[in-house]
């Protein structure tokens, strides 16, 4: 009977242990920042970029609402740097989450530390890309503290309030978008919601990270679906 156990016991621990690794590998392999990004992560004469704890501070001089924002799975947050400096440059005070292994999913609260960490501000939104996007969702199904939400390339599986200002955004040459659970789920968000397809716009350019495996390749450059992404953001928000 001993040995029984004993064989159970190094089988069960085997077993986890080979579940630890396999994760640990999954969670190692993530897409980097380009160069771009990281050269947008620092301050200049327009856009000023602090480095907290737990998020990034995008900020210019004049502010009119907080942004707070929920980067892609296994995308390291600084690949979004230039997209939130162009809505630091629409007038948001933009922080860019870090998340715990690069995944929103652990770190789905992070909205409600960042935004206790800066009082001054009183008006708040919500947005993220893909993964991120979808655990913002999640995160304001069950929270009344921000105005609005905006998805990019994302969907929520939690319905949210109907009051809410909604915006929902993606690339028309986006691949990596289940588009069957999109529409299966829109049902969820607020009647309001305006969405946007940004034609010739693909999953992986709304971050600096290089291209996503399952993509489709773009036909507009980085840049253009970014400041669409930031302008269409500014006018509903």
């Amino acid at each position: 009977m001993k040995k029984l156990l004993k064989k159970i016991l190094i089988t069960l621990v085997a077993f986890f242990m080979m579940i630890a690794i396999g994760f640990g590998i999954y969670v190692s392999d993530y897409y980097k920042p380009t160069h771009n990004a990281l050269e947008a992560i620092r301050s200049d004469n327009v856009i000023k970029v602090y480095n907290r704890d737990s998020y990034f501070l995008f900020k210019g001089k004049d502010v009119k609402a907080g942004i707070v924002f929920y980067p892609g799975g296994k995308v390291d947050e600084r690949s979004y740097a230039p997209l939130m400096r162009l809505l630091a440059k629409e007038g948001y005070a933009v922080m860019l989450a870090k998340m715990p292994l690069h995944l929103a999913m652990f770190g789905l609260n992070r909205a409600n530390d960042i935004k206790k960490d800066n009082p001054k501000i009183k008006r708040w939104y919500l947005g993220g890309h893909s993964l991120g996007g979808a655990m913002a969702a999640r995160y304001l199904s069950s929270h009344k503290d921000f105005e609005g939400l905006f998805l990019l390339a994302s969907y929520s599986t939690s319905k949210l309030p109907n009051h809410m200002k909604c915006l929902s955004l993606y690339g028309s040459q986006d691949q990596v978008l289940n588009r069957k659970s999109y529409k299966k789920y829109h049902h969820n968000l607020p009647q309001s919601t305006k969405e946007i397809v940004i034609q010739g716009g693909n999953h992986s350019q709304f971050g600096n990270y290089g291209f996503q495996k399952g993509d489709h390749k773009a036909s507009i450059s980085y840049n253009e679906q970014q400041t669409q992404t930031a302008r269409a953001i500014s006018s509903v928000f």
